[in-house]
């Protein structure tokens, strides 16, 4: 197989790039960035345990309050199911002193504060599950109380310790309940629901995959020859073996892409994407090869004086011949875990005008988290590229909450850019679902496995159910084709990058570059060199430069194929990088669960 770039990175100028170019009720109890009704933010249930605690130890009376002024605030009835589940729980664990020591820790807070601390997300889930959650959760509360992590109200909002010995747990209903933090609201979690029957489901498909050969131990180095439809491949083994979180990727199912949790609020005006007079697919369309595109060149931005906002804190102070060993010691976490101490340790303390602090940014970006998957057909590129946006996601939430909190700025330019990749990287896992759909389903029809595929039973039932429910998802949504959906990611890439042209010097041609490489990649091949030629001058970027050269010095019944050739050229100076550079790190094993 080939190992093709995620984002690919150009290895002399280390630019960050764009993806390569590729029911029963829905099973999600949530708490996202606006709230839920069924589920609940950690920290916040703390809060309202103790509110109910007094509510059962001592007679109090609370002034009422006026109604949220949002209509997915918790409702009185997840009030009295939680309630239901204290008593509950009460019952079965013999919980009196637990609840009096919990008491105990509100004497000097303010309950009727509380309620606003809880939005609310309208889910289908039933009453029994939301009091099984419940009941978990404060037993988890209860026994913070035992270890002394929680001893004020204070200290339970901001804690992360509770759960940190279970991540996920499995309710009497049979349903399990994966938490995860909150990439975007600091102190929050959110709650994820995988239904019984699925769970099931793919714990069967899981047996099955287990009956084929895996080897304990994987050398460094070793590879696996593949036989793909007649010829032959070869692949990393760890990249191969790799185990993959199925029931986690099935349990954010939908959720997983911005068309159905929402995009980013960045207060970007709208754009049009009417410009882009693509040939009108079929419905649920089916699309072509993956292909790798580049954008960009990584020179430190020129931010204009009227565009760089006061910003007090100091210049980063680590000189550039110290950058790669800094990035090569974060490259022993996972990506997440990675941003999590890129942003505390720099982005955190250091001036976003700051113009090395941009290029720092830009270069752990790129050699950090930019990514290469191997890809032959339909189905492998399906699962590889969701699997990528799973672990991906997070970060790409955090990306877009400091940006929508951060003023214009040289290092917000360079989140702003990746943001872009992000929702081209969704669109393209979109049309891969679309295109293995099929396969997937006949796969796990018949229960064959894929012999270029390992664990592909599993991997066949998590695209078959996904994109059932994002189908599902969509058509509620009033979606009428994926084509709309399309446009729609198009719209919010391109307002990404006109945004960025207006920042002025090389931001602006990095972006006039995007732009027109989202053009061409639509088949709008004289708007993508209209919209290259408006980046002439002393701040064009020298793979901007070149392609200008083309258009100016071939003739005009070649230049399109002289493009092509320009532009497959710089990607494939960028894989072998990343491809290295992900097996001397051993990205794949690291994200072993």
């Amino acid at each position: 197989m080939i190992p093709v770039e995620l984002f690919p990175r150009h290895p002399e100028t280390g630019d960050f790039t764009p993806a390569p170019n590729e029911n029963k009720r829905s099973p999600f109890f949530k708490i996202d960035f606006n709230g839920f009704s069924g589920a609940f933010l950690l920290s916040a249930v703390f809060h309202l345990v103790l509110v109910f605690l007094l509510s059962v130890t001592t007679v109090i009376q609370l002034p009422s309050l006026p109604p949220p002024p949002l209509t997915e605030r918790m409702t009185e009835n997840d009030l009295a199911l939680l309630s239901t589940a204290l008593e509950e729980l009460t019952r079965e664990k013999n919980f009196k002193e637990k609840l009096a020591q919990a008491v105990a820790t509100l004497k000097e807070d303010k309950l009727p504060e509380l309620p606003e601390q809880f939005t609310l997300f309208q889910k289908n889930i039933s009453d029994r599950e939301k009091i099984e959650i419940f009941k978990k959760l404060l037993e988890a509360y209860f026994a913070s109380l035992d270890s002394g992590h929680i001893g004020s109200l204070t200290d339970m909002s901001a804690s992360r310790t509770a759960f940190s010995s279970e991540n996920n747990f499995q309710i009497k209903t049979g349903d399990q309940v994966f938490l995860q933090p909150s990439a975007s609201q600091e102190g929050q979690v959110e709650l994820y629901l995988l239904e019984a029957d699925t769970s099931q489901e793919l714990e069967a498909f899981q047996k099955a995959d287990h009956l084929r050969y895996t080897p304990r131990v994987i050398g460094p180095g070793q590879i696996i020859k593949l036989n793909v439809s007649g010829h032959y491949a070869e692949v990393p083994a760890e990249y191969y073996y790799r185990q993959s979180p199925f029931a986690e990727i099935l349990a954010r199912g939908a959720y997983l892409f911005s068309i159905v949790r929402g995009f980013p609020k960045l207060g970007l005006e709208k754009t049009s994407s009417e410009a882009l007079k693509r040939p009108q697919p079929p419905q649920l369309f089916p699309q072509g090869e993956f292909q790798v595109i580049y954008y960009g060149e990584a020179k430190i931005p020129r931010p204009q004086p009227e565009t760089s906002p006061k910003d007090d804190r100091p210049p980063l102070d680590l000189r550039p011949q110290e950058w790669n060993k800094k990035l090569d010691s974060l490259m022993n976490e996972p990506e997440e875990v990675q941003f999590v101490l890129f942003e505390k340790d720099y982005l955190q303390k250091y001036n976003w005008n700051d113009l090395a602090l941009a290029e720092f940014t830009r270069t752990f970006i790129n050699s950090n988290l930019n990514g290469v998957f191997l890809i032959e057909d339909p189905f492998a590129r399906a699962f590889d590229s969701l699997e990528e946006l799973f672990y991906k996601k997070p970060i790409f939430e955090r990306m877009a909450a400091l940006i929508a909190n951060n003023r214009p700025s040289p290092v917000r330019d360079e989140l702003m850019f990746c943001l872009a990749s992000s929702l081209d990287l969704e669109r393209r896992v979109i049309n891969n679902l679309e295109n293995a759909y099929s396969q997937a389903k006949e796969v796990c029809l018949k229960k064959y496995p894929l012999p270029h595929v390992h664990y592909s039973l599993s991997k066949a039932y998590v695209l078959k159910k996904i994109y059932e429910e994002l189908t599902a998802e969509l058509k509620r949504l009033q979606f009428n084709s994926f084509d709309e959906v399309e446009k729609k990611y198009l719209e919010k890439e391109l307002g990404i990058y006109q945004n960025l042209t207006e920042r002025g010097g090389q931001t602006r041609g990095r972006a006039l570059y995007a732009l027109g490489l989202t053009y061409w990649e639509e088949g709008q091949a004289d708007l993508a060199i209209k919209t290259w030629q408006q980046g002439e001058g002393k701040d064009c970027p020298g793979h901007l430069a070149s392609l200008l050269k083309i258009i100016k010095e071939k003739p005009l019944t070649t230049v399109y194929t002289y493009i092509d050739s320009e532009l497959n050229y710089q990607t494939a100076r960028n894989t072998k990088y990343l491809y290295r550079r992900q097996l001397q790190f051993h990205k794949w094993s690291r994200r072993k669960n």
